[in-house]
């Protein structure tokens, strides 16, 4: 988890906004996440990476440019 916070800050700083999903059994870490930074959850995460992936694609800002994915077990 430390990992992908310390990944979203750097990424808050260059501009982007970092949507990160957690799974249901992670919701708590939300607080952790930076500030800036959009936290979703992923209520079927335990059907597999796909559904994580699309749930964040579901929370992109409408006004998006450009888009960078990520995947941290």
């Amino acid at each position: 988890m430390s990992n992908m916070i310390n990944l979203s800050t750097r990424t808050v700083i260059k501009g982007f906004t970092p949507v990160l999903v957690l799974g249901s059994h992670n919701s708590d870490k939300q607080k952790y996440c930076p500030l800036g930074s959009l936290a979703v959850i992923n209520p079927h995460a335990n059907s597999g990476k796909t559904t994580s992936l699309l749930t964040g694609l579901q929370h992109i800002p409408h006004n998006f440019e450009k888009t960078l994915t990520i995947s941290i077990c």
